[in-house]
Formats: structure tokens, C-alpha cells, sequence
């Protein structure tokens, strides 16, 4: 497995977090963005 870059990461976290941040707004939807979050954590941690 590659070494990977930690601002790579960092660069994902952000772009995942907008997106479900985005979609939420879009949606209108608490409960969509807190599943959501919670999904993205339990992927990246």
C-alpha cells in the first residue's frame, strides 16, 4: 500500500464534508446531513 500524502486526506475530508454539507441545503433535510456525517466519519477515521 502507497504512503499517502496527509494534505491529500485532509484535501478529501474537506471536499467530502462540503459535499454532504451541499447536498443537506439542497435536500433541505437535517436528518440526511447527520447520517451523512456520521457515514463520512465511520469511511475516514
Amino acid at each position: 500500500m502507497r504512503k499517502v500524502d496527509p494534505d491529500l486526506i485532509m484535501y478529501l475530508k474537506e471536499v467530502i464534508l462540503f459535499e454532504v454539507i451541499f447536498q443537506a441545503y439542497s435536500t433541505k433535510s437535517l436528518f440526511q446531513i447527520d447520517k451523512n456525517i456520521s457515514l463520512s466519519s465511520t469511511i475516514i477515521c
